[in-house]
């Protein structure tokens, strides 16, 4: 297992905790991390790109941060 599968691992037993943050669009949602990657430009010195999804099935927008 590579080091972002373990990273991915981790995220989602954190996601099951209930202090997520909540959705900045809908306000009901809790988001759930779903992708994270190294930043084109920036990725040699350690940013990342992190997507997040609304788990409310009336909104499931995408936030990346």
């Amino acid at each position: 297992m590579g080091i972002w599968e373990e990273l991915h691992a981790v995220a989602d037993k954190l996601s099951l905790r209930e202090d997520r943050p909540t959705c900045d669009r809908c306000g009901r949602g809790k988001l759930r991390l779903v992708e994270e990657k190294p930043d084109a430009n920036f990725g040699a010195l350690g940013v990342t790109i992190r997507t997040f999804k609304c788990d409310d099935p009336g909104c499931g927008k995408l936030t990346i941060v």
